[in-house]
């Protein structure tokens, strides 16, 4: 007596799976029910079950809408079947038959984009296989699919050439080959940046028209336009030339006045002018 009243308490111990979901997307839903219901056979101890208890259980837990798809099995009870038959039924009528031909096309067919990542494109080829029923021949066929699909044509050319090789070899160096055009692409992008670094340390400052620079031509401080200098439209006391001030005046030619010269009547005369050339006195 006392046994039979703890069977119940070790049974709540167990999550009961949740009903079939019928909506969305049938097959997953399927999976994931079916995964569910093993791991709680399982754990509970009802897996030693007769099929019949086991068809029911099925039956309790799958909820209203699994019962109606059962029903369209046309099977009489659950005494005259097996657990196994019904839930090869659920799994045809909840997957449908995949086309394999078209399920090949799509595989076949996959190249790794240009900028797609190894592993992205790795991924992909291992999910489209799936349904490509190759048996035994998966591995050679994801193998084949990667060198042949892959966008580095360089790493395909040496494994072609190098021969057959297993599919972790494959998939290890073309990681590899991966790897190193990354490294290789940022220290390429260090030596660029350096350089423009350097080109611009090294290039002669751009001098903005706005500035406010000591002009040449006046020696005062203003913008840089010549409409602006004072000494514009000027005459050079120095060198007799216009836009410029004596005092900034670059020329080598200077005026002189000679001395005043006093007469013998006490009448003083201007020194005539005359232009003197400055230069080297040798």
């Amino acid at each position: 007596m006392a046994q039979s009243q703890s069977t119940p308490s070790i049974m709540s111990m167990f999550n009961i799976p949740e009903k079939l979901n019928v909506s969305g997307n049938l097959s997953e839903n399927w999976k994931t029910f079916e995964q569910n219901l093993k791991i709680y056979l399982v754990a509970s101890g009802l897996d030693k079950s007769d099929d019949t208890r086991k068809v029911a259980i099925l039956l309790n837990v799958i909820g209203e809408d699994g019962i109606k798809i059962y029903n369209n099995f046309a099977l009489t009870t659950t005494e005259d079947v097996k657990f196994e038959d019904v839930m090869k039924k659920f799994k045809d009528y909840c997957e449908p038959k995949k086309n394999v031909l078209q399920s090949r096309f799509l595989f076949y067919t996959r190249k790794q984009e240009e900028s797609e990542p190894f592993d992205s494109f790795l991924t992909d080829v291992k999910r489209l296989v799936k349904s490509c029923k190759f048996g035994a021949e998966e591995d050679d066929a994801v193998r084949d699919r990667l060198v042949l699909g892959t966008n580095d044509l360089h790493t395909q050319k040496k494994i072609v050439i190098e021969g057959d090789a297993e599919l972790d070899m494959v998939i290890t160096k073309l990681r590899l080959a991966e790897l190193g055009r990354q490294h290789a692409a940022e220290v390429q992008g260090k030596v660029k940046v350096d350089k423009v670094i350097e080109k611009k340390s090294n290039s002669k400052p751009v001098h903005n028209n706005n500035m406010v620079l000591k002009c040449k031509w006046c020696g005062e401080q203003h913008e840089r336009k010549l409409e602006v200098c004072p000494a514009r439209g000027k005459l050079c006391t120095k060198c007799n030339r216009y836009n410029h001030y004596a005092t900034v005046c670059r020329s080598k030619y200077v005026k002189a006045i000679a001395d005043n010269q006093e007469d013998s009547d006490g009448k003083f005369y201007c020194g005539s002018v005359q232009k003197m050339i400055q230069g080297k006195l040798n």
